[in-house]
Parts: C-alpha cells; structure tokens; sequence
C-alpha cells in the first residue's frame, strides 16, 4: 500500500514537471515573437557651398524587429535662415538578417521621398546587401532614382509640349565601408567611413562622403553617439573638392 502511494506521488510530481516545462518552453518562444522597438533620433548641423548660412536638421527614426525581420521608417525636418521647418525627407526600409557561417548579412529593400524644393521632389527605390564582421561593416546596393516636377514647367518656359515632367536615373550604384576600432557591439567605439549614401540621402558614386564617429552606451538600452561628416564635390569636379560638414549627434534607445 506505501509502495502505492509512493509511486502515485511521483507521478503527480513529474507531471506537473512536465506541465511547467512546456510552459517555460512557450514562454520562450513566445517573448521570441514579441515585437521590439527601437527609437533613435539626431540633429545636424550643416553648412555647403549651397545651403544659406547654417542649416539644421532634426530626425527621428522607428524600428520594428520581430525575430530576423526589420520594418524601418524615419522623418527628417529642416530649418534654415528662411525661418521656415518643412519636412525635407522620409524613407521606409523593410530588411532581414541571415547568416552564412560565421558571418552576418543583412538585405534590405527601401523607399526614399526628399522634397527638396517646392518644384522638384526625389524619390529613390532600390535594395542592400550589408555584410558584419568583428570590425568591419560593407554595405553595397543599387538605387532607381526619379525627379518629378510638382508644377508643369511648360508656362515658365513658354514651352509648346513637354513629353514629361520626370528625370529618371535608372542605375546608380551604393556603397558603405566602416571600420570600427573596438569590436562592432563594444560599450564604446570609433569608426571611419566612406560612402554615399546616408539615412535620407543616396548621392552619385563619384560624390563620396567621408564620416568619423563616436559612440558611447550609458546602459543596455541607451547609445549616445556623434559624428563628424565631409562631403566633397565629386572625384572628377575640376572645382576645389570641398562641399560641405556636417555635424550630427543622436542617440538609439532600445524600448523593450
């Protein structure tokens, strides 16, 4: 009869082992499912040889990660000496990471609108390849980009017909190269860059911008970080290579 009861004891035990196990296994899996949200927003500073005076520049940028996949979406405001904040950018990006052995890719397909005056408006559509290492970071894609005239040019240029109002630039290579002094995911770090394109701003492959950065994270969710940029005028303008700086500092806060 001990021999009994024992036995039924041990039974109801490892089943509700078992019960408990399984729960902690779906809660795993489930907070794997959740979605997290990233939040990072910066501010410019910037003087070119065609902004007048000093321009600044204000963004915010939302991320949506569930497991391997990225949706992307990002707002840039400008203010200038003409005492006017318009926005003068947005892009969507939806992306998702892969690993081939040892190394991180990650593939992005992405939607860029800048209007950048009130007659012409830009928009890009293209994809990315980026690929992560210990200290390196190389991203390469290809853009389609199309100007579109918001007013009919034909009355201001006493035009008889126009066959169209877009200026179309149907391949346009991108590129990243980044190296990090301390490991990628390092508490701080330093990196170098040359590319040309940016969050809202994809340019020629001969217009090469070149960026240094500082970064720092205060906690597992907080990273303040600062940059310094230099853009040249292109690598076969016969003019002074000088364009512009740019100074930006910003911060990514990890929500949940």
């Amino acid at each position: 009869m001990k021999a009994k009861i024992k036995f039924a004891i041990l039974m109801i035990i490892g089943g509700n082992l078992s019960v408990y196990s399984q729960q902690s296994s779906g809660d795993v899996y489930s907070k794997d499912l959740l979605p997290q949200i990233n939040q990072q927003g910066y501010i410019d500073i910037a003087k070119s040889n065609v902004t007048d005076g000093v321009l600044f520049r204000a963004a915010s940028i939302s991320t949506l990660t569930v497991r391997s996949y990225h949706l992307q979406t990002g707002f840039l405001f400008s203010y200038s000496n003409q005492k006017s904040i318009r926005l003068n950018g947005s892009f969507l990006n939806l992306s998702g990471s892969f690993r081939i052995k040892k190394v991180l890719f990650e593939a992005t397909l992405f939607y860029r609108n800048n209007p950048f005056s009130a007659m012409i408006h830009e928009t890009n559509w293209g994809f990315m390849l980026a690929c992560n290492s210990r200290h390196l970071s190389i991203t390469l894609g290809d853009n389609y980009r199309i100007y579109k005239f918001t007013i009919n040019p034909t009355p201001e240029n006493n035009l008889k017909s126009v066959k169209s109002i877009r200026i179309v630039e149907p391949r346009n290579i991108m590129y990243s190269f980044t190296y990090f002094v301390m490991p990628i995911d390092h508490k701080w770090n330093a990196s170098l860059t040359i590319t040309n394109f940016d969050y809202f701003l994809i340019q020629q492959e001969t217009n090469p911008m070149g960026a240094c950065k500082l970064s720092y994270k205060l906690t597992s969710r907080l990273l303040l970080y600062s940059e310094l940029w230099y853009q040249c005028a292109g690598l076969t303008n016969l003019q002074a290579n000088y364009f512009g700086v740019n100074i930006r500092t910003g911060f990514v806060w990890k929500i949940n």
